[in-house]
């Protein structure tokens, strides 16, 4: 398929964009937030939840709400995947995540020269 636009701000001619991305299944729509909102539209258009893993009593409450959300709009609360971003790399911390069950640990990158991240991933495997 082609594209292309021409309108008052914006012009660019015909484009095309290979390869094609991924309809159905599409993949995962992961929403991040704390919010009781956040959490109401996790339940309607997400597969999934990515909270901050600042605090995991947080973390744990927000899970408990969202399953109570999600069974009220009848939807199965395991069909959510529960991820955490950026714990500090603890390996208490990390734990108390993967006994929540939480799916997916997102460490945190700060932008380094390739020796530190190199370094920072090698720290990372204790926890894999």
């Amino acid at each position: 398929e082609e594209a292309s636009f021409s309108g008052e701000h914006i012009r660019f001619d015909p484009i095309w964009s290979w390869p094609k991305p991924i309809q159905r299944p599409h993949p995962p729509i992961v929403l991040g937030g704390e919010t009781d909102h956040t959490l109401r539209r996790v339940i309607k258009h997400c597969d999934g939840w990515l909270p901050r893993a600042r605090d995991p009593e947080n973390v744990l409450s927000g899970i408990v709400r969202l399953h109570e959300l999600a069974r009220e709009a009848d939807r199965d609360p395991e069909s959510i995947s529960i991820n955490v971003f950026a714990p500090r790399p603890d390996a208490v911390l990390i734990n108390q995540f993967k006994d929540m069950d939480v799916e997916r640990i997102i460490l945190w990158l700060p932008p380094e020269e390739r020796d530190g991240i190199s370094r920072r991933l090698d720290g990372y495997t204790r926890f894999l």
